[in-house]
């Protein structure tokens, strides 16, 4: 699903949403040992965020 918001034709993406969001993880398990080792993490693209006014150095 986008995160745009369509206004008189014209797509934006909405402010205070990223592009896109990812959940990944990683698994092993050492049969030797039974042990197993679990790693996760989340990525997540730039926000698009509203600017404090003409001194605010964002594009």
């Amino acid at each position: 699903m986008a995160n745009t918001l369509t206004k008189n034709g014209s797509t934006k993406q909405q402010i205070l949403t990223e592009k896109f969001t990812g959940i990944w993880a990683i698994s092993y398990k050492i049969k030797q040992t039974d042990l197993s080792i679990d790693y996760t993490g989340n990525i997540y693209s730039p926000m698009r965020l509203p600017l404090l006014g003409e001194s605010d150095p964002r594009a």
